[in-house]
């Protein structure tokens, strides 16, 4: 039969391994060192920087990207 203290235990320990599981997922996705090709069009006023990037470095740019 399962004791009282066993019953404590199993549960506890699942949720140990769930949780370390998560952080280990986490880990491996974020330290991927395949290579992500992403296609990013530059701003046209910004040579090849993107909008994002000009925008973050205080450029003046207008808010309305669509000209």
């Amino acid at each position: 039969m399962i004791t009282d203290m066993q019953l404590v235990i199993f549960p506890n320990m699942l949720g140990v391994l769930l949780l370390l599981l998560v952080v280990l997922y986490h880990y491996v996705a974020t330290n991927n060192t395949k290579e992500r090709k992403v296609s990013v069009t530059p701003h046209p006023h910004q040579g090849s920087r993107t909008y994002s990037e000009a925008r973050w470095r205080n450029k003046k740019l207008p808010l309305n990207r669509a000209q």
